[in-house]
């Protein structure tokens, strides 16, 4: 008996001593199966995102220069996305000018009341002249928060091309547009019409658009004048707004009566900026030479027999004051020359700026007189 307790006691142990080593080499396996899964894990996680940095930084090396030409086209000349830094650089130069006051401070349209750019710091504006030549008083609503209107009054006006410059006192210096330096070709190029006739103190409206022609012309009595034609439209609350490209530069005054006059469907115009800046020329050289500081064409609609510049106030220490010029004269003629518009007074003073004596032929009470005005030269 003892033998066979014995011979048991033996199975029993050889049935242990056998299983224990292949239970012990299973956890071993399994234990290096998941040592084995978790360093492949980590490696596929380490090739996984070092593939993504190497291709990020391949892509941003590969397509930079692309990225570079995109941005350098979005801000070309020929595009126009940023719309609210350009109101920013136009805003501050834009005012409202109307006939009544208490208008300019209600925030909306009211009949005469147009836009103005300020053309230089002291206080020269441009602006419609249909929609002050016949108003008693000029106000202007200034780019200022909280600023009261200020009186204008007229230095210049020109019916044919419904353009004036009027100017106001201020005690701050005012901020003047800037004026585009390009000189090549604008069409197709892409424009944005801005204008304040409400009083807003940010701005009245912006509308996109582009340039569809720069070869279209304004003919009165032999005189024309290069307009530009867009396709952004032109209404009686736009008009004389500030045409300006995607640096926020001045290219042009919107015209409205110009557009009437035109007529083409869905084509507008305004007055190109050679022809802005001739007028701003044409009464820098009339205060220089003859002393004149407000003033404005009549023509045959008004006079029947007389076409000409009329003096509404001049300097009384200028030379044309000294040699018998006077408010409500009219100048007919500068040295045999003609003066109808604007280009003909700017033409005939700037080809005579050089001679000490210039002669005018001016209607004084009804009758026909010469000056001779001498210059500062």
């Amino acid at each position: 008996m003892r033998d066979d307790f014995n011979k048991e006691i033996k199975d029993e142990d050889y049935c242990t001593y056998e299983e224990l080593p292949s239970i012990h080499f299973r956890i071993r396996g399994i234990r290096r199966i998941i040592n084995l899964f978790t360093k492949l894990c980590l490696f596929i996680s380490v090739i996984g995102i070092s593939t993504v940095i190497l291709t990020g930084i391949s892509m941003r090396y590969k397509y930079n220069e692309v990225m570079k030409l995109i941005e350098q086209k979005i801000q070309g000349e020929d595009m126009i996305f940023g719309y609210s830094e350009i109101i920013n650089k136009v805003s501050n130069s834009l005012v409202t000018i109307g006939e009544k006051e208490e208008n300019l401070k209600k925030g909306t349209y009211f009949k005469n009341n147009s836009t103005g750019i300020i053309i230089d710091k002291y206080g020269k504006i441009l602006t419609s002249y249909s929609n002050i030549k016949n108003v008693e008083n000029i106000y202007v609503k200034l780019p200022i928060n909280n600023s009261e209107p200020v009186i204008g009054k007229i230095i210049m006006g020109n019916e044919d091309l419904d353009i004036a410059i009027i100017q106001v006192n201020f005690d701050e210096e005012l901020t003047p547009i800037n004026f585009s330096n390009s000189e090549g070709n604008l069409t197709g190029k892409r424009i944005a019409l801005i204008s304040n006739a409400v009083g807003d103190d940010y701005i009245d409206s912006i509308i996109p658009g582009i340039v569809t022609s720069t070869n279209r012309n304004l003919t009165i009595e032999d005189n024309v004048t290069p307009l530009l034609e867009l396709n952004t439209n032109i209404n009686e609350i736009n008009s004389s707004g500030a045409i300006v490209n995607n640096k926020g530069e001045l290219i042009g005054v919107a015209s409205y009566k110009i557009t009437k006059e035109i007529n083409r469907e869905g084509l507008y115009y305004g007055l190109g900026l050679n022809v802005v800046k001739e007028i701003i020329n044409s009464v820098n050289e009339i205060k220089d030479m003859l002393g004149i500081v407000e003033g404005g064409f009549v023509n045959n609609e008004n006079n029947s027999n007389v076409s000409g510049f009329y003096v509404e106030r001049i300097e009384q220490d200028s030379n044309a004051y000294k040699s018998g010029l006077r408010p409500t004269d009219i100048i007919i003629s500068i040295e045999n020359t003609e003066i109808k518009n604007i280009s003909d007074l700017y033409r005939v003073l700037n080809n005579n700026k050089d001679k000490k004596i210039i002669k005018c032929d001016v209607l004084k009470y009804g009758e026909i007189k010469e000056i001779e005005i001498r210059t500062n030269n």
